[in-house]
């Protein structure tokens, strides 16, 4: 696990657009064999600052896109998200799990097969603009300011940031050459009471900073490749307005990008362990768009 730096939080600013998206769930966790109850998601909204454009969001693509302010994200994979098993991955493409422990130990490893275990929802974006370039950009990022809700939306149940701390938020934007992107959830890391460091794979034990991911028909491990979600975030106080130097997306005018919301438990993250019990949880994710 990579180590967690603090999330800022700002005041709200409309330069552009904000995106939000709400996911409510109910879990319980013992490390790798473990169980999450119900995921859900409920809608995506959209805001704009600026009369000449905004970020239309629409529940499907294609001809069937309805450009709008607020949208449902429609699950993508068949799995029941009445019981969410913990995973493990570095490229949202291939996850892997520890079907049965071993005296508490994650020792045996398989791969996922029909994206069991884990939520995968998909909304459609699209920039529309009047009065500028045909070949401007709206550069996105995550915004966490406080009018759009922030970054986080989460019970004070000390058991309910115990989850948070174990799981991951990933994004896949369609129609781009923009590479999966990765995020913890929370500054925080559990006490050491509350850790778990059980993954063991060809008799070593990982890590922290070590996920798992299939390369051919092998099981293998490699470095966390998850940021913390400030490294994508506009950060604006009073004072100035701080831009990463890198955004989620550099966004065509008028064309459709699907993106492919994926949120789930991180198996060889030490905080995703038994300490974690049956609690409810809403994860509140914005965006935040810029004209280039």
């Amino acid at each position: 696990m990579m180590p967690k730096r603090g999330l800022r939080v700002a005041a709200f600013i409309s330069l552009l657009t904000a995106l939000a998206c709400l996911f409510s769930l109910t879990a319980a966790t013992y490390a790798w064999f473990t169980s999450n109850q119900t995921v859900s998601t409920s809608r995506v909204d959209a805001r704009t600052g600026d009369a000449d454009v905004k970020l239309e969001i629409s529940s499907y693509g294609g001809a069937a896109f309805r450009g709008a302010e607020s949208a449902a994200p429609v699950q993508v994979n068949n799995a029941d998200l009445e019981w969410l098993f913990p995973v493990s991955t570095d490229d949202l493409q291939t996850f892997v799990y520890n079907p049965v422990a071993d005296h508490g130990m994650a020792k045996q490893f398989v791969q996922v097969k029909n994206e069991s275990y884990f939520y995968h929802g998909r909304v459609y974006l699209r920039a529309t603009a009047q009065n500028v370039s045909p070949d401007a950009k709206l550069a996105l990022y995550f915004d966490q300011s406080v009018t759009a809700g922030g970054l986080l939306a989460q019970s004070d149940a000390r058991d309910r940031g115990l989850l948070l701390n174990a799981a991951r938020l990933g994004l896949i934007f369609g129609g781009s050459s923009q590479p999966p992107a990765i995020f913890y959830l929370t500054d925080e890391e559990n006490e050491a009471a509350d850790q778990a460091h059980n993954t063991v794979l060809n008799g070593t034990l990982q890590p922290d900073g070590k996920v798992l991911t299939m390369r051919g028909s092998s099981v293998v491990a490699v470095p966390d490749p998850s940021k913390p979600l400030s490294d994508a975030a506009v950060s604006i106080s009073e004072t100035e307005t701080k831009i990463p130097g890198q955004p989620l997306l550099e966004m065509e005018v008028n064309k459709i990008y699907p993106v492919d919301i994926y949120f789930y438990l991180e198996g060889c993250d030490p905080d995703c362990s038994d300490s974690i019990s049956y609690e409810g949880v809403s994860l509140h994710l914005s965006f935040f768009g810029i004209l280039q």
